[in-house]
């Protein structure tokens, strides 16, 4: 799971920074959303086919 986040945290004996994307397990990301710190990164879906 890819986050972002919204204010700084340690994860990891890691310091992050707000804007920071981090790929942390869907455990651990969820429980950083929870807290408040971090918000999911969109994935961003594959271009397909233009619609006409």
């Amino acid at each position: 799971m890819k986050i972002r986040a919204i204010k700084p945290f340690t994860h990891s004996d890691r310091s992050f920074a707000v804007g920071d994307v981090v790929d942390a397990s869907n455990a651990a990301g969820k429980w950083l959303i929870e807290q408040g710190v971090a918000v999911e990164v969109a994935v961003e879906a594959k271009e397909g086919k233009p619609k006409a």
